[in-house]
């Protein structure tokens, strides 16, 4: 009993950063709000996976370098003087690659700053967990994409990289840490769903997000991974029933728009939609300390180094990321809600913020006739 009020009270404070995709959590209320902030500590990575969304691996030009320990640590410092803010989540790239990460990690710890670390686990040896655990990090979120190494491996074009992601999970596990399966639905792996996410339950996942695939990066080069919208309807069928079976935290951060998909069915997962602007956002610090939107952006504010937050927030870029919209869908009243989707997807992959997000553009012919997410969904 113990140690479940411990796992709650830490997914408590998990859920303020699963607020910054605007999601509900399964069985609670919204979220305390944000903003949010993840930091992006290399470009670098142990996987080359075909689905990436990391934006330098199509626009390379986008980091311009990578911060060392102290410029990190003094960048740290002026976000926590600047906000207030008590969480980080730690990203990449694969964040493990940094020989310094403990050293930035403990002076996170030494601000008293919790942290979230999302890592692909092939680096996360028994030593650095026990670490991590000492020092602030409490929640960890790690990727399985299949229930065979065939699978999951040739998603991430990385041999082996299912078994260490296993063992990672293993390891987790025993050492009794808070942790978060994360399963990519493409349409190669979309069947396998229910397998894969009672393999991460049964590892003692006390939170499992399902991510429709999100092209940008290097997924923008295989959009053909799109899965079908009957597709993340069964898999969402599946995720909800897992909730509700095994008690657990359940939550889809890509948007799911209303007009192609009716999500209320699905009463213990969370859905969310595009948070860029609101109070729930998470501003995401590249390898080089610039600012953009969210981590699946390409859109870059400012430079942290140089500039307040307020002040790159008071710029025009937000307005110039978030006013934008596809024509189909001017007329729905939804829009503000939903915000057509993913609009950083958009811009990656079409190289406009205007232009339909690339799921909703492989199903424009399923629409309602009113183009209006108040009508009917179809899927």
């Amino acid at each position: 009993m113990a140690r479940r009020n411990w796992l709650r009270d830490t997914l408590l404070r998990w859920q303020r950063e699963l607020a910054a995709e605007g999601i509900r959590l399964s069985g609670g209320r919204p979220a305390p709000s944000g903003p949010y902030y993840i930091l992006e500590l290399t470009s670098r990575c142990t996987q080359d996976c075909r689905y990436c969304y990391n934006v330098w691996k199509l626009r390379p030009e986008i980091v311009t370098g990578e911060l060392d320990t102290q410029g990190w640590c003094e960048l740290i410092a002026k976000l926590q003087d600047e906000t207030g803010c008590r969480l980080v989540t730690f990203s990449g790239g694969e964040p493990l690659l940094r020989d310094d990460f403990e050293d930035i990690l403990a002076f996170c710890h030494r601000r008293g700053l919790e942290s979230i670390l999302i890592t692909n686990g092939g680096l996360l040896d028994d030593d650095r967990l026990a670490f991590c655990l000492e020092h602030g990090v409490t929640m960890f979120e790690l990727t399985l994409l299949g229930a065979d190494a065939a699978t999951h491996d040739g998603l991430t074009r990385t041999p082996g990289s299912w078994e260490r992601a296993l063992a990672a999970m293993t390891r987790l596990y025993r050492a009794g840490a808070t942790w978060c399966g994360v399963f990519v639905a493409t349409g190669e792996n979309i069947e396998q769903v229910r397998e894969t996410l009672e393999m991460v339950v049964a590892l003692d996942a006390t939170a499992v997000m399902f991510n429709r695939f999100n092209p940008g990066g290097e997924g923008s080069r295989h959009l053909h991974l799109m899965p079908t919208v009957e597709q993340v309807r069964d898999a969402l069928a599946v995720v909800d029933e897992l909730a509700a079976a095994y008690d657990l935290f359940a939550s889809a951060s890509i948007p799911i728009m209303p007009c192609l998909l009716d999500t209320s069915p699905y009463r213990h997962v969370g859905f969310g939609f595009c948070a860029a602007g609101r109070e729930n956002a998470y501003y995401t610090f590249g390898p080089d300390g610039r600012v953009r939107p969210c981590n699946h952006s390409a859109t870059v504010w400012g430079d942290f180094r140089a500039q307040t937050l307020a002040d790159i927030l008071a710029g025009p870029g937000l307005a110039e990321f978030t006013a934008p919209a596809p024509a189909v869908c001017l007329p729905c009243p939804g829009l503000e809600t939903c915000r057509a989707g993913c609009r950083a997807a958009a811009e990656v992959c079409f190289g406009s913020l205007s232009e339909p997000e690339p799921w909703l553009r492989a199903n424009l012919d399923r629409l309602p006739a009113s183009a209006a997410c108040d009508a009917h969904p179809v899927g």
